[in-house]
């Protein structure tokens, strides 16, 4: 399994939470850390992060071929893990805390803090450049491999702006009482279950 942090990175944290539980499921994990990010050297940027995390996979996919890997990405590590998906195509992809556009999580941000909030009313998506919207990578990919978990609480990126991805196919896991920073936490064995599943060839192809 491939792991794609949120901006933040927090490899201690999630090396304490989450990748124990991925370890006992069978599961080996690789956690992308971007440049300049937990100790990693350089700066990462646009132009930056996906030669980055080419060079990243083509080590995984030397020690565990493609038909048997499943991407995680939690955040904006999300959009990036979707972006790769439709490059990459791994056997499973699983999605959590996922904003429907790099624009769509610039305004989540923005509305975190009340001073930032008449930010949103600018152009957005013309600022920041290629948007990477979610629903065009998953289409590449192939939504019927894709599960989404996503906060019932999450204010960061609301359930409501991803609901449309179930009519693609893509499986759609609201967690109750969850919020952007505590989904994966409080899915528990339902998110490691789905990724143990996702990383079996033969499970998927039964499915």
């Amino acid at each position: 399994m491939v792991f794609f942090p949120g901006r933040h990175g927090g490899f201690t944290r999630y090396a304490r939470d989450l990748f124990p539980s991925l370890n006992a499921a069978g599961l080996t994990v690789w956690a992308v850390s971007y440049a300049g990010q937990d100790g990693a050297t350089g700066v990462s940027t646009r132009n930056t992060v996906f030669p980055d995390i080419d060079r990243i996979l083509r080590f995984v996919e030397g020690r565990c071929p493609r038909s048997q890997t499943v991407f995680l990405g939690r955040s904006l590590g999300a959009t990036v893990a979707a972006v790769a998906a439709s490059r990459w195509h791994p056997n499973g992809l699983v999605l959590e805390g996922a904003g429907i556009s790099l624009a769509a999580a610039v305004r989540g941000q923005l509305r975190q803090r009340w001073y930032l909030r008449p930010l949103e009313l600018l152009p957005i998506e013309r600022l920041i450049g290629p948007d990477f919207p979610l629903e065009d990578s998953l289409r590449l990919y192939g939504p019927s491999r894709t599960v989404v978990f996503q906060g019932e609480l999450d204010d960061l990126a609301p359930v409501s702006s991803l609901r449309h991805l179930a009519h693609l196919g893509v499986r759609l896991e609201i967690v109750p009482a969850a919020t952007h920073t505590n989904t994966y936490e409080i899915a528990g064995r339902a998110l490691i279950e789905t990724l143990a599943r996702l990383s079996d060839t033969a499970a998927v192809s039964a499915h």
